[in-house]
């Protein structure tokens, strides 16, 4: 089976799930192999070995930049009484 095949198979349960609502193991299994084959032919296309950067990394750190500064809250110390309470709650 060609990996044409398999993301071929992973759109086919993919719409089987969008259609019908049923979500199986194996449906999942399929579109899981289809967006691995995905993946890798986005990271060949772009010339990129690197597979730890994740979709929860920020926007900044994937582009090399520095990280942008906190901005103060307006009116807001740190410290603050409400700090305090934030902290004696959990």
């Amino acid at each position: 089976m060609t990996e044409r095949d398999k993301v071929a198979l992973g759109r086919e349960a993919w719409q089987r799930i969008r259609a019908r609502g049923e979500k199986t193991f194996a449906d999942w299994v399929l579109i899981g192999k289809a967006l691995a084959i995905g993946r890798a032919e986005c990271l060949r296309i772009a010339g990129s070995k690197n597979r730890s950067a994740s979709a929860t990394s920020p926007p900044w750190a994937l582009a090399g930049a520095e990280r942008p500064r906190r901005e103060a809250a307006a009116g807001r110390k740190r410290g603050s009484a409400v700090d305090a309470k934030r902290k004696t709650e959990f």
